[in-house]
Parts: C-alpha cells; sequence; structure tokens
C-alpha cells in the first residue's frame, strides 16, 4: 500500500479555514458584547412648587433629573431663568464662609455622590422678578461630568 503526502495547496487550504474560524469567532464576540456603560441625564421641565416660609424668591420650581443610561455618573445642571427674571438653584453652591453648613444659591448645580441609573434627584428652584416682570418659568439643562476632583 502506497501513501501519499499531502500537497502544499492543501496546508494553505488547511490554515486558511482555521484563520477564517478564528476571525468569525473574534468579530461575533466584538458584535455581541455587551454595550458601553454611559451615565446620560435627561432633566424634565420644571414644575411649579410652593416657595420655603423663609425663601424671599417670588415664584419656586422643581427640576427633576433622571439618570436614563445604564452606568452610575456624576451630574451638573444649569438654569436659564425667563426675560426679566433671575433664577438659581436653593441647595447648591459653596458653603456658608461662616461654616455654618448652609449654601449660597448658585444657577449651576454639581453633584457630590454619583446617580445610579433609573434614579434621579430633585433640585428645588427659586425665581426673582426684576422690577415691572412677573415671576416666569425658567429652563434647566443637565449633563454627564467626571468625578470631581478630591479635596484635601
Amino acid at each position: 500500500m502506497s501513501t501519499q503526502r499531502a500537497s502544499s495547496g492543501y496546508y494553505v487550504a488547511a490554515a486558511t479555514l482555521v484563520i477564517a474560524i478564528a476571525s468569525f469567532f473574534v468579530l461575533a464576540g466584538l458584535v455581541i458584547r455587551s454595550p458601553q456603560r454611559l451615565s446620560l441625564f435627561q432633566a424634565d421641565a420644571p414644575t411649579r412648587a410652593a416657595c420655603a416660609a423663609d425663601s424671599s424668591a417670588d415664584a419656586c420650581y422643581l427640576l427633576q433629573v433622571h439618570n436614563t443610561g445604564n452606568a452610575p455618573g456624576y451630574i451638573q445642571c444649569s438654569v436659564s431663568p425667563a426675560a426679566g427674571t433671575s433664577a438659581l438653584f436653593k441647595t447648591s453652591g459653596l458653603p456658608n464662609a461662616d461654616g455654618t453648613g448652609g449654601y449660597q444659591p448658585s444657577n449651576t448645580y454639581t453633584s457630590s455622590q454619583p446617580i445610579q441609573p433609573g434614579h434621579g434627584l430633585i433640585l428645588a428652584l427659586e425665581v426673582k422678578a426684576t422690577k415691572g416682570s412677573k415671576p416666569a418659568q425658567p429652563s434647566g439643562a443637565c449633563l454627564s461630568v467626571p468625578a470631581p476632583a478630591a479635596v484635601g
């Protein structure tokens, strides 16, 4: 019985088949891998709310923000007042200079803790009308920001 030796074309074809199969599995893994993890924030339109008893605002609003992404993230929101008004977040800003722990109002809010996917927060807004104007609904916008730098 005689044995025939395989030609070099056989080895080239076999190597090409192995490379094609390996490429298929690599590409399939890239296509079906888990999606990129992102924190995405959606801010609803501000809704009118009662002002706190100690507030000097002409009108107050609540801005609801939701993390609609699939990863926790930090948020920064800004408020834009309507014409003839000023609008500020009541619960943001820097601690009082006297160290009492209160906060000075600001037109931006940055979270100090990450917001989990499917969760959100409610931010209080205070609106003051300029002379001759009526208080009007402000608008708010929020976006994902990097984690704040550690202090200390």
